[in-house]
């Protein structure tokens, strides 16, 4: 198979599974990345015309829920909400767990006030129980350095990736 049609095929497969991923999931971003080779039905290693085209055929019988050949906008309506009823119960579950001290599925007042407060935690360098000025000032200069750090690392990678590294390695 040529490089061209190579890169033809992958960009297909690539908007196909992007346009899914996005009506599947809904609004937000998609965390997932698109394993590609799930397009390859007969797995010989190679994904053909017909397999994307057979792979589109299944997504949109999946969208057409009531099999007329045609996905308006209430079926699209309808996969968006389900999604998102499921991530409402996922969040709930998660927020309970977090706040629910006492684990009796509901969280009180006292539980939601009292609530070990990471970020306050994280500001209060000295543990006394203050956040002064010179904390958050000192705090805010260590999330730039660590925010500089993570994009001079994922220059350095899409770099590294590309066949240009810098020349002495990732930055420190």
């Amino acid at each position: 198979m040529k490089t061209p049609l190579k890169l033809t095929l992958a960009a297909a497969a690539l908007s196909l599974l992007g346009a899914s991923a996005a009506l599947a999931h809904g609004p937000g971003p998609v965390v997932k990345r698109p394993n590609l080779m799930k397009l390859d039905a007969n797995g010989d290693g190679v994904i053909t015309r017909e397999e994307v085209a057979a792979a589109r055929a299944k997504r949109f019988a999946k969208r057409d829920a009531n099999g007329d050949g045609v996905i308006t906008a209430a079926e699209i309506d309808a996969a968006i909400m389900k999604r998102l009823e499921k991530r409402k119960t996922r969040l709930r579950y998660r927020l309970l767990a977090r706040l629910d001290a006492d684990g009796d599925g509901t969280v009180t007042r006292d539980e939601f006030v009292n609530k070990r407060n990471r970020l306050f935690a994280r500001l209060d360098l000295n543990g006394d129980g203050k956040i002064t000025r010179q904390e958050v000032k000192r705090v805010r200069a260590k999330f730039r350095r660590r925010m500089k750090r993570r994009m001079m690392m994922r220059q350095w990678r899409k770099r590294h990736q590309m066949g240009n590294p810098a020349p002495y390695g990732p930055p420190r």
